[in-house]
């Protein structure tokens, strides 16, 4: 049997081969890395974005009740406003990733809450289709009502705690719609009893709103 000659060009051709042979490997593990960096830069920001929701409407219930008078009403009406407007637009942004499709279930860790023998659970944030929803829902209402309540409590004196309360119930109803377990959402859904129960008896020196508070 005859052997083909070997020749310059088939030398350089065998060496192009090995070449190549050997940068594929490192394109793809290039390639892997690459999306696994995008994957946790989108799951960062994913994050940042759910809890952005959450911590503004609980700094402005904090701040503005614990300020009360000495914050003044116009600031403490500027700060829970503003921060529910502010949460309302990251609700809009986490929505229009799962309307576009590009999004998807997530949990995210935010402590180990209890374990006792074989029974635990953890304090995580779960954020998938219907939650964006609600995410949506929940801040767009508080938002206006936060508005609306400008004039509607232009009057009263003690406007500070009246927002106070608005953020706080706001807060508590985000912390049912992104609740991971049933212990989680008795958690919020007991915040959302608790601020309703104070903000029915507002005007707690009042006897008619008084009775009704009862």
């Amino acid at each position: 049997r005859s052997r083909k000659p070997v020749t310059s060009a088939n030398i350089l051709s065998g060496q192009a081969w090995l070449r190549a042979s050997k940068m594929a490997p490192s394109r793809s593990t290039h390639s892997i890395t690459a999306a696994t960096t995008a994957a946790t830069r989108m799951r960062a920001t994913s994050v940042a974005r759910t809890a952005a929701v959450l911590v503004t409407a609980l700094l402005a219930a904090i701040i503005a009740g614990l300020g009360n008078k000495a914050l003044g009403n116009v600031p403490a009406k500027v700060l829970t406003t503003g921060a529910l407007f502010v949460a309302c637009a990251f609700s809009w942004v986490i929505f229009s990733e799962y309307l576009a499709g590009t999004a998807g279930e997530r949990v995210f860790p935010v402590l180990h809450w209890v374990q006792s023998g074989a029974l635990t659970f953890d304090w995580e944030l779960r954020v998938d289709t219907l939650t964006a929803v609600m995410l949506v829902v929940v801040t767009t209402v508080s938002a206006l009502v936060h508005l609306y309540s400008w004039g509607y409590m232009a009057e009263d004196p003690d406007q500070p705690r009246f927002f106070a309360y608005l953020s706080l119930f706001t807060f508590a109803m985000l912390m049912l719609v992104t609740s991971d377990n049933l212990v989680q959402m008795f958690f919020g859904w007991e915040g959302v009893g608790l601020a309703s129960y104070l903000l029915i008896g507002f005007w707690y020196h009042r006897s008619e709103e008084r009775r009704v508070g009862k």
